[in-house]
């Protein structure tokens, strides 16, 4: 209470006390009004509405226009990236086409291992039909055992340590991420003993929880590819995964 003048959270209408003062309701505020101290004018300023419905309409409209011209701007951006992304992908097939022509990986064909490190030397647990055209051996001859057996004499040896390294590295890493994949090309024996070079991409996968390692092999005997050089490598890596993406039946693993 002020002097003549108090809050009450009340609803009601006007009413006459002792015919000296006035009750006045005006949202939720019930206030006791002085005819001495309040004139007319300033009894019609208080109950003036607090808000311009004129105006509150008026910039309700001005804000939904506003919004809706944002959307309207956010869907021309999202159309321009898409744009972008579309033509990026173009150059970057184009440029992939061309330097798949020049290291004559153009007409390369590719298989998949299936490894599993938690067992005992990392054997390969299954292989797809790719790999027993490209290799001569059938999938009951490799799997249980380490992909050694396709290495010789003239095998770089530098080459085999740079995949158990890779191999520990993934076996040990805290996050599979923090493991990059790998890419080497090593010189391989088939079934009947020819020798080829291979370009063998190692990456991990996850089955069910269960970290595997999944290699893809190509022969790439004659071929002026070196995976020492990044745009070889990358270039690599990105085939690899178009591989998988389009369903290649070589890259098919018996069960």
């Amino acid at each position: 209470e002020r002097g003549d003048e108090w809050v009450d959270c009340g609803h009601g209408s006007a009413a006459s006390d002792d015919g000296k003062h006035e009750e006045v309701t005006r949202n939720s505020k019930k206030v006791r009004l002085d005819p001495t101290v309040f004139t007319p004018s300033m009894l019609s300023e208080f109950l003036e509405p607090p808000h311009d419905n004129q105006t509150f309409s008026n910039d309700l409209l001005s804000l939904t226009e506003e919004n809706e011209l944002l959307k309207t701007q956010i869907t021309k951006l999202e159309s321009l990236v898409s744009e972008l992304q579309m033509k990026i992908s173009m150059t970057r097939c184009s440029a992939d086409a061309e330097l798949l022509s020049k290291i004559d990986m153009d007409s390369v064909t590719f298989s998949t291992t299936l490894a599993d490190p938690s067992q005992n030397d990392c054997p390969i647990v299954s292989v797809s039909q790719g790999f027993c055209d490209l290799t001569g051996y059938s999938p009951w001859e490799v799997c249980g055992i380490n992909c050694r057996f396709m290495q010789c004499e003239e095998t770089d040896r530098e080459e085999v340590a740079k995949i158990a390294r890779w191999i520990q590295n993934l076996t040990s890493a805290t996050s599979v991420q923090m493991c990059d994949d790998l890419v080497v090309k090593i010189l391989n024996v088939k079934k009947n003993g020819d020798q080829f070079w291979n370009l063998l991409h190692l990456s991990p996968m996850f089955i069910a929880k269960k970290l595997y390692i999944i290699g893809v092999q190509s022969d790439v005997t004659g071929r002026n590819v070196d995976p020492n050089i990044c745009d070889h490598r990358d270039l690599v890596k990105r085939v690899v995964t178009r591989f998988f993406e389009a369903r290649d039946p070589h890259a098919q693993l018996f069960i």
